[in-house]
């Protein structure tokens, strides 16, 4: 049975006609349809799906500190029991959750998730405002801007006594550590 199988393939294979070796250039052109005009996303679209980005990259991070908080809960509610002690200082017999904890947890990650997802929605409304603002209050008109080479710097001139202006001996190397004050004494 494997044989008949794998001679089917073979022949199908052979009689196919799907190239399997590579065919010379025959010069043939192929001309790309154009491009699609680029249709930009309204505002509001755009500060939907940050929100929804925001939103769901939070809620992780708020469920852990959701779950934390119900577990210290609990803990707190049992007189300091230690079989219901949160996360890392559980013990192998600890009490678990109960589907309310868990639906308590859930349901505050989401409450915080969407809380931070908010804030972000204020903070960069605030800042768009104010950006707008600033440009609303730019003078109307074109920026003129002139091109003028960078000026090259003046290599400092070296002092009599083999030192230049910053004090450091030439040839030794430059840097806080090396430099010496003058009234030391040294040559």
């Amino acid at each position: 049975m494997k044989k008949q199988v794998m001679l089917l393939f073979c022949l199908f294979i052979f009689f196919s006609d799907i190239p399997l070796f590579a065919e010379a250039d025959t010069g043939t052109v192929f001309i790309e349809p154009p491009a699609p005009e680029k249709k930009d996303f309204p505002q509001w679209a755009k500060d939907l799906r940050r929100f929804e980005i925001i939103m769901f990259g939070a809620f992780p991070f708020a469920y852990f500190l959701a779950s934390e908080l119900v577990d210290f809960s609990r803990w707190s509610n049992n007189n300091w029991d230690t079989r219901y002690a949160p996360w890392p200082m559980k013990s192998s017999g600890a009490v678990a959750m109960t589907k309310e904890d868990y639906t308590l947890a859930i349901g505050a990650a989401a409450g915080i998730s969407v809380f931070v997802a908010i804030v972000d929605y204020c903070v960069v409304q605030y800042k768009q405002t104010k950006l707008r603002r600033e440009l609303a209050e730019l003078p109307p008109g074109e920026a003129i801007i002139r091109r003028s080479p960078w000026p090259q710097e003046q290599a400092p001139p070296e002092a009599e006594d083999g030192q230049d202006e910053s004090g450091a001996r030439e040839g030794a190397p430059t840097g806080v550590e090396t430099a010496v004050p003058e009234e030391a004494g040294v040559p």
